[in-house]
């Protein structure tokens, strides 16, 4: 045993010694580092960082990087070898939200390391406002072109007190051009307003100017389809006109307003009983900093009515919801000879400043809109505006669905009147369809995935989070440009209607019963949201197209 021991303490000694004569060797070897970095660049660029390494031994030295964001978090590490003549390289890709600021770049090797910094900004010319300064209730033009055609554009435009103003997203034509067309509301913040746009691997900022006292340019419309925020203006009071009522136990509870053209009828232990529910009609168009004519204008043909309902329980605490969904019945006109035929409900969401769509039954016959829902909001009824699309052919499975979710402020079109059925969904286009499709409410809580700030479908993806419908992944992404998956965007549309994967597993040859969305597609397919192919399969793993995607926002939520 202590013959073992010494052995033991022989080796170790020996490896000792072995490590000081290896960093003798290394100090004697060691040499200098150069490193080239670029003075500036643009998220979405990419950048090269190109170097020498100089000493006794120059070929085959192992050398890494590591760059680091403003924030101080490692953004690329990575490792090479010099070539003969102690060069080397390195190249990455800025991504599409990368903060603006001074970059670290960290370069180590051949017993030398060497430190620089660059600097991140939006790219030049990407944005520009026309005219730079306009007045209340004029129009400002948004304009440029981005690296790459057919991709998605998405802009935010914020007040001079930083909150988000209108939010839209198009796709550049094919030389990368694209504009919107944002009318600023009377009222609005007099000041510095800040545009920012992404899309095509990069993002770019602009200025313009609300003056009551400046003039500005023409111009004129709304924001392009598919809704945005209206700035703040001065809300007007809610009228007068409400019906209030104290909910009995075991007893159903009906209020009726506007002459009897307007009735909600709240089921019996929908809320505990003592609570007071009341709903006011909304005179005017503005709802708090929303203006809903603007809005309705961007994709419908006309506001019929505004709304408000609200309940406070027996300790006049407010509540947000009922426990069971409740009913709200417009009558309109009755004679069938003056007739709409395409009219919805909606509510007036403020953090996503939208109207969004919520389950509607309309009887032109009868002139009566039944709005089947479950949050105590402010609802409009909406005379919506049919839309087709040169290449959505007439007869297509999804001619009616995709019409639908275009007439519903769902899904738009783009530069050149195409809807494009066949391109694929990105998950935040899935976040912002889901989020919209069931009536998340809007949160403006920071979302916890880093790589959606500044995207144009942010308030969507952190809305959707909070909700608990979405997920990321490992790495504490959410990838918003990456294709949705069919087995992603079914799980997410379960977990947006509360349901659990509870289906009979087995249905599909490529979905094996341990795959992690088995559950959640048998369950899609017993509720009839989705289903498989001919050949037997389900394709978890594929990319649903926009055309796809409207099918099954469709069936999902019965809008």
């Amino acid at each position: 045993m202590v013959r073992s021991v010494m052995r033991r303490m022989g080796l170790t000694c020996l490896l000792a010694a072995v490590l000081i004569l290896a960093a003798c060797g290394l100090a004697r070897a060691s040499g200098a580092i150069t490193i080239d970095v670029p003075d500036s660049a643009v998220p979405g660029d990419q950048v090269a960082i190109r170097g020498t390494v100089t000493g006794e031994q120059v070929s085959g030295v192992p050398v890494g990087i590591t760059v680091k964001d403003p924030a101080g978090a490692v953004r690329f590490v990575d490792e090479t070898r010099t070539g003969s003549d102690g060069a080397f390289s390195f190249t990455f890709t800025l991504p599409a939200d990368a903060s603006r600021g001074n970059w670290e770049v960290k370069v180590a090797g051949g017993g030398a390391a060497v430190q620089k910094t660059f600097s991140v900004g939006g790219a030049a010319g990407l944005v520009s406002a026309t005219p730079s300064s306009v007045r209340p209730g004029e129009s400002v033009t948004f304009s440029g072109k981005v690296p790459q055609n057919n991709v998605p554009v998405g802009i935010t435009v914020k007040d001079p007190n930083g909150r988000v103003a209108f939010v839209n997203e198009t796709r550049s034509a094919v030389d990368g051009s694209y504009s919107f067309t944002f009318t600023v509301p009377a009222g609005a913040a007099t000041g510095t307003w800040t545009v920012d746009v992404a899309g095509g691997g990069t993002t770019g900022q602009s200025t313009f100017t609300v003056s009551t006292t400046t003039g500005g340019g023409g111009g004129g419309g709304g924001g392009g389809g598919g809704g945005g925020t209206t700035p703040p203006g001065k809300p007007e009071q809610p009228g007068t006109t409400e019906g209030k009522s104290v909910v009995k136990e075991g007893q159903e509870t009906r209020i009726t307003v506007a002459g009897g053209k307007v009735e909600m009828v709240l089921p019996a232990g929908a809320v505990a009983a003592g609570a007071t529910v009341t709903v006011k009609t909304i005179e005017g168009s503005q709802v708090g900093n929303m203006n809903l004519d603007q809005l309705v204008s961007r994709f419908a043909r006309g506001l019929l009515g505004v709304y408000q309902i609200e309940a406070v329980d027996a300790g006049g605490k407010a509540l947000s919801s009922s426990g069971k969904p409740f009913t709200v019945i417009f009558k309109l006109n009755a004679s069938p000879s003056s007739f709409r035929t395409e009219v919805g409900g909606y509510y007036a969401d403020p953090v996503y400043g939208m109207l969004v769509p919520v389950p509607t039954a309309y009887s032109p016959a009868t002139g009566e809109a039944r709005l089947t829902v479950k949050q105590f909001r402010t609802y409009a009824l909406v005379e919506e505006q049919g839309k087709t699309f040169p290449d959505v052919p007439a007869g297509s499975w999804y001619e009616n669905v995709v019409k639908k979710m275009a007439r519903k402020n769902l899904m738009g079109g783009f530069p050149g009147g195409q809807f494009k059925p066949g391109d694929n969904l990105t998950r935040g286009q899935a976040a912002k369809l889901i989020t919209l499709g069931a009536a998340v409410p809007g949160s403006e809580v920071s979302g916890k995935f880093a790589d959606v700030r500044g995207h144009w479908a942010q308030v969507h993806i952190n809305s959707a989070a909070a909700a608990g419908v979405i997920g990321g992944y490992p790495d504490g992404s959410f990838q918003p440009d990456r294709q949705v998956t069919r087995a992603e965007l079914v799980s997410m549309l379960l977990r947006a209607l509360g349901e659990k994967g509870a289906g009979v597993k087995g249905a599909f040859k490529d979905v094996a019963p341990d795959h992690w969305a088995a559950p959640v597609i048998a369950r899609a397919v017993e509720k009839g949201i989705v289903g498989g192919y001919p050949d037997g399969t389900f394709r978890p793993d594929a990319p649903v197209t926009r055309a796809e995607a409207a099918g099954m926002i469709d069936r999902a939520f019965a809008l």
